[in-house]
């Protein structure tokens, strides 16, 4: 029996001399690299080297690595932010600008979504930097917010008004404006715009300071007429009302009194709804829509005034015409009735009412009287000495006086009935206007402009030093109709308007232009110059 246990044990004693050999035990610094992770020794790698920010490799008592500390520090990709190493870590995104760092706009975009890159840094490749307030021409915007850069309606193919910026940065034209009709008087002009404002430049109506940019008269938005005469402008509105401005002297305004006034006033007519509008040197007068004609102001004559009326008051006709066109001169006026007959009253100097008479015979009007051979007439202007009419069929026809070839004949003779203006073989015309107040100290200086169906405009008579035939300074006098200068821009023309030394004129793309006499900078210039030809009037 002791034999058995001696053998037992020294069978045992063998066995472990053999498991030493195999299996060192652990913690005897030794690393049994069948059995152990690591065993009380110095790591060749450490936290940083197996991609972690820090912490310190471990070995447990059972001679495994713990990388706790290292997991405690953190590394990209774990899901979970280290704002110290990194931007972001799958869905966590550290703060921007006091914003989290997720939203485009935080980085300085307008908009877009920020993403995370495998390295934890941001991917803002899906940022867009339109809405941002800061122009960025190189990913293509034309603006951003209230940032346009160089852009302005103008150069957008537009005339006037606030250029917008759109949400995708791209030039909003909502609020850009075309002109649609210019009008002129003696020192001012204005541009009615396509939202129905009216904006003015020169003398400013009613005052005595001047502009040269065109500044819009108060309360006018919804313009749909608009006439001047030699200091004053009346206009339509959208429901018919009229309304004046400017100087009132011989009741002009059609308030019932002469004061001047810098803003718009509705005329004294309860009742009345014009549909169209005149306006003189000094009268203004409107049709109805029975073509019933009422007159406002003074229709002047050296000893007794044609008429003075301090509100509109009614224009009779013995036939009782009902009256489609009406136009004011300084000193006489003239209408055309819906059979196309023309008739005009006040002075008859140089034959200008058109009746025939002439020479000792010639004899003023205080009612009106029929224009001799005139039929089938669409549009006719009454102008300081002389009248002009156009027909049916786009031909021009004048009257009067004709001492500075202001009737188009080539001759400078007077005519007491209508002679037809030696035109441009082909050119019809549909818009006649000429001079209303301009006399010099040694007698009386005329011009008149037409414009043709296809938006050339023609000028002719008196030069009278000012530019005012836009020819390009070709000629002191035209005796004939001459086209006025279209510059480098070949321009055509929709609407023009003719004053006493200027005349404006909007063209096909909604530009107004203007040339003559730039006094008081009517013409938008610095008040001292001569335009010979037409020069862009700019917002």
């Amino acid at each position: 029996m002791k034999k058995l246990i001696l053998t037992m044990v020294f069978a045992s004693l063998l066995l472990s001399c053999e498991d030493e050999k195999i299996d060192p035990m652990c913690g005897d610094s030794k690393i049994n690299q069948e059995s152990e992770e690591c065993d009380r020794i110095d790591f060749e790698n450490s936290c940083v080297d197996l991609g972690y920010y820090g912490g310190e490799i471990a070995c447990t008592t059972s001679c495994t690595v713990n990388i706790d500390q290292c997991i405690l520090a953190g590394r990209c990709g774990d899901g979970s932010l280290q704002a110290d190493h990194e931007e972001c870590d799958g869905l966590e995104f550290a703060g921007v600008n006091g914003s989290n760092g997720d939203d485009c706009t935080s980085h300085g975009y307008g908009s877009g979504t920020v993403s995370c890159t495998e390295d934890c840094k941001f991917d803002l490749s899906e940022c867009d930097s339109c809405g941002n307030e800061q122009l960025d021409l190189l990913t293509g915007e034309e603006c951003d917010g209230i940032h346009l850069g160089d852009g302005t309606c103008y150069l957008e193919g537009m005339w006037g008004g606030e250029l917008g910026c759109s949400s995708s940065c791209e030039y909003e034209l909502e609020n850009c404006t075309f002109a649609t009709n210019p009008i002129t008087g003696e020192q001012h002009s204005c541009i009615l715009n396509d939202k129905g404002e009216l904006l003015c430049l020169g003398k400013k109506l009613g005052g005595s300071t001047s502009d040269s940019k065109p500044e819009k008269i108060a309360f006018t938005e919804n313009v749909a007429q608009v006439v001047s005469g030699s200091a004053h402008v009346c206009f339509l509105d959208a429901v018919g009302d009229t309304w004046c401005l400017g100087e009132g002297a011989d009741y002009r305004l059609g308030t019932g009194d002469y004061q001047d006034q810098l803003a718009p006033v509705k005329i004294n007519a309860p009742g009345q709804i014009f549909t169209k509008l005149s306006a003189g040197a000094s009268a203004t007068c409107g049709i109805n829509g029975a073509g019933e004609l009422y007159c406002w102001g003074t229709l002047k004559r050296p000893l007794e005034d044609f008429f003075q009326n301090t509100t509109p008051q009614q224009i009779t006709f013995d036939e009782g015409n009902v009256i489609t066109k009406v136009s004011v001169g300084d000193v006489h006026m003239c209408v055309i009735d819906t059979d196309g007959a023309a008739f005009c009253w006040g002075n008859n100097s140089g034959g200008k009412l058109g009746n025939g008479q002439s020479g000792f015979f010639l004899t003023d009007s205080f009612t009106p009287v029929a224009v001799l051979q005139s039929e089938d007439y669409v549009d006719i202007a009454a102008c300081q000495e002389h009248t002009c009419a156009i027909d049916i069929n786009g031909d021009l026809w004048c009257w009067g006086k004709g001492s500075d070839y202001e009737l188009g004949t080539g001759g400078t003779d007077d005519s007491a009935q209508p002679v037809l203006v030696d035109a441009p073989s082909g050119v019809e015309f549909v818009k006649v206007m000429c001079s209303i107040s301009e006399l010099r100290q040694t007698g009386y200086s005329g011009f008149t402009c037409a414009l043709s169906s296809v938006g050339d405009l023609y000028c002719w008579g008196d030069n009278y030093n000012k530019g005012r035939l836009g020819n390009n300074g070709a000629a002191t006098f035209e005796p004939l109709p001459a086209m006025v200068h279209q510059s480098d821009f070949n321009l055509r023309w929709q609407d023009f308007y003719v004053g006493t030394n200027h005349v404006c004129a909007v063209d096909m793309d909604g530009r107004p232009w203007c040339w003559g006499d730039d006094t008081n900078k009517k013409c938008g210039g610095d008040a001292i110059g001569v335009y010979i030809a037409p020069v862009a009037l700019m917002p």
